[in-house]
C-alpha cells in the first residue's frame, strides 16, 4: 500500500494527505476486528480455565485426619524410606526405594529429567500418597501424622 501510494505521489496523481488518510481509515476499520479477535481469544481462555476450576471442585474430599495423633514435638530429623513404591497415571515412577537419611546429613538427588527427583520431594511433603511402603520421620510413620513437624536445628 505504501509502495503503490509512493508511486502515485511521484507520478502526481495523488497527494501525501490521501495516503495518510487511507492508512488511518484502514487502521480504524481493522481495530474493531482486532478487538473482537482478542475478546474471542480471552473467552476461550476463560472457558479452559473454568473447566480446570470445575474439575478441581469435583475432586473427592480428602479423608478426615483429625483422629490421627498430633504434633510429635521437636524431632531429630532421621528420615527413612522403606520399600516405597509410587505410580502416577498408571506409570510406575518409584519402585521399592529404600533410603535412610540421618540427622544433619546432606543428600543430593540427581538424575535426568523425568527420573522422579521432584516426585520424591512431593512424596516427602505428602503432596502425593504412596502406593506401598512407608516413610518415617524419627520412627513416626508420615501417614499417621496430620501435621508437618519442624525439624530441630
Amino acid at each position: 500500500m505504501c509502495i503503490a501510494g509512493a508511486m502515485l505521489v511521484l507520478e502526481g496523481e495523488i497527494g501525501y494527505g490521501v495516503i495518510v488518510a487511507f492508512i488511518i481509515y484502514v487502521k480504524g476499520f481493522s481495530e474493531p476486528l482486532n478487538r473482537l479477535s482478542n475478546s474471542l481469544s480471552m473467552m476461550q481462555n476463560v472457558g479452559a480455565l473454568s473447566e480446570r476450576v470445575l474439575m478441581f471442585l469435583d475432586l473427592p474430599e480428602m479423608e478426615d485426619e483429625s483422629h490421627k495423633p498430633g504434633h510429635p514435638g521437636r524431632i531429630q530429623g532421621r528420615v527413612v524410606f522403606e520399600d516405597v513404591c509410587f505410580s502416577q497415571e498408571g506409570k510406575e515412577i518409584i519402585h521399592d526405594m529404600n533410603l535412610t537419611v540421618e540427622p544433619g546429613q546432606k543428600v543430593a538427588v540427581v538424575g535426568p529429567t523425568g527420573s522422579g527427583k521432584t516426585t520424591i520431594a512431593n512424596i516427602l511433603m505428602r503432596f502425593y500418597e504412596l502406593d506401598s511402603g512407608r516413610i518415617t520421620l524419627d520412627g513416626i510413620d508420615m501417614r499417621l501424622s496430620p501435621c508437618r513437624p519442624s525439624i530441630a536445628a
